[in-house]
């Protein structure tokens, strides 16, 4: 099965693309495009006892002072429970959620408790570098006396912040087995540019890191990939498989190319087979794979996302052709409400999934926040923050971030995300004697309230930025 450009450059894995948070996302890419014949054929692997769930947004995050960021201290947590014989559906299994943050105003404990009976039920313990970024995430459930280990997630980064393994493990009750994970090992340039990347994917039976997937990237004057060979892991040996090439990007700090044309090697020659083309506007996107017949060009997938005024996800469609017309293969939609400050309050959502019996849009999850308060910085951070600017505050097209002079020399990135925390944009620049300034695009982005984040080797600085 091959794995399509927007997902390899970005790094991610089906299971990182299949989870409910939104937070859960490599430092380089932190988005993929989803548009693909790859992820349509991994999301018909999936259990039949469960309906995935694409990244939808979780938890709202600052809207106001970076120094003072406001979040939601509590919330619940519904399941829809679908009617029999014709009885209406309703919202069920209600459980009290209570957040705790860290100085950077980082999620690092999820407790879920019965909204009835105040008993445990189960948390979440996020676990950030010293850059901020997340590294593990631990599942754990209430046995009625004490909490017990489920499922692990753990990622570890090299000095480009590009990721170079994720696993996921359970809990053996007396270690953490790995069960799925892969590595990367990747090689750059003189400039520090990825050049190479080889992929191994864990193997549960030889209890090892199998090769998997090689890629080379050719990079264009900018830096940026043009074109990207992938080779299969087969008989021990490495075997060209297929190419992007002709890569245009709309955003490559996100993976969001707007084209490239899918090769397959026919023999010594390379053959084009298929296209993609992608639009971005400040409310979503739509793209187009198409597939060649003759000399005629036939789309046959067809993927959609739309956004609120927020920038929060309201629907996501994969659509297939059937030779007539455009039919779901799988869909999310979001109906969010927010408060006067502009705090996401409630959002429940909805999928559409007919490989699973879903042939409309069915009522799936429903989370509500509330007790919103300032987090209190830390001393550093607060220090930080206030020697760092950003300018101008409105911007328009562009604005620039710049840092003060750090002690410690490495890398920082840099995050735009909306009110909810999603990471809309990001980029990476290396810290420079003196001070350190990034420039930050905004072109097809709503007007709004942003927060721009910096992951510096000495610590987070979070500020606000009004774009117009």
């Amino acid at each position: 099965m091959r794995l399509p450009l927007l997902f390899v450059a970005a790094g991610l894995s089906i299971q990182s693309v299949v989870a409910q948070s939104a937070h859960h996302a490599a430092p380089h890419f932190p988005k993929a495009q989803l548009g693909t014949k790859a992820l349509r054929e991994q999301l018909r692997e999936l259990p039949r006892t469960a309906v995935p769930v694409l990244p939808t947004t979780k938890r709202p995050t600052a809207k106001r002072q970076p120094q003072a960021p406001v979040v939601p201290y509590q919330g619940h947590a519904y399941n829809w429970e679908a009617g029999e014989d014709g009885a209406a559906g309703k919202w069920v299994d209600a459980a009290h959620v209570q957040y705790t943050y860290n100085a950077n105003a980082q999620v690092t404990q999820e407790v879920y408790t019965d909204s009835i009976t105040h008993e445990n039920l189960s948390q979440t313990l996020n676990t950030y570098n010293a850059q901020g970024v997340q590294t593990e995430s631990i599942q754990q459930d209430w046995d009625g006396k004490a909490w017990e280990n489920y499922e692990r997630t753990a990622t570890t980064f090299d000095a480009q912040q590009m990721v170079t393994e994720e696993v996921t493990q359970e809990w053996s009750g007396t270690a953490w087995e790995t069960y799925e994970g892969s590595k990367y090992e990747n090689t750059y340039n003189a400039a520090k540019q990825l050049t190479s990347r080889v992929t191994k994917e864990y193997d549960g039976e030889a209890g090892a890191f199998i090769n998997a997937l090689r890629e080379t990237y050719v990079l264009g004057t900018d830096g940026k990939p043009t074109q990207i060979t992938f080779e299969e892991w087969a008989d021990d040996a490495w075997e060209v498989s297929y190419r992007h090439t002709d890569i245009v990007w709309h955003d490559y700090t996100l993976g969001q190319a707007r084209s490239y044309n899918f090769q397959e090697l026919d023999k010594k020659d390379w053959v084009t087979t298929e296209r993609f083309s992608a639009t971005y506007t400040a409310t979503g996107s739509v793209a187009t794979t198409e597939y060649l017949e003759g000399e005629n060009w036939i789309a046959y997938m067809r993927d959609t996302e739309t956004r609120d005024e927020h920038g929060n996800l309201a629907e996501l469609k994969l659509e297939d052709w059937n030779g007539d017309s455009w039919e779901y293969f799988y869909g999310i939609k979001n109906a969010s409400r927010y408060n006067a400050a502009g705090n996401l309050i409630q959002q429940a959502t909805q999928v559409v999934y007919p490989f699973f019996g879903l042939e409309e849009y069915t009522p799936l999850q429903m989370n509500t926040f509330t007790d919103f308060k300032e987090v209190a910085l830390s001393s550093k951070a607060r220090e930080l923050a206030g020697r760092t600017s950003l300018y101008p505050n409105p911007a328009t097209d562009a604005a620039t971030l710049e840092l003060p002079a750090l002690r410690q020399a490495g890398m920082v990135r840099v995050e735009i995300l909306n009110g909810v925390g999603q990471v809309l944009r990001t980029s990476t620049v290396r810290t420079q004697p003196g001070a350190t300034r990034a420039t930050l695009e905004l072109s097809g982005l709503p007007a709004g309230v942003y927060l721009v984040r910096a992951h510096t080797p000495e610590g987070t600085v979070t500020k606000r930025l009004m774009h117009r």
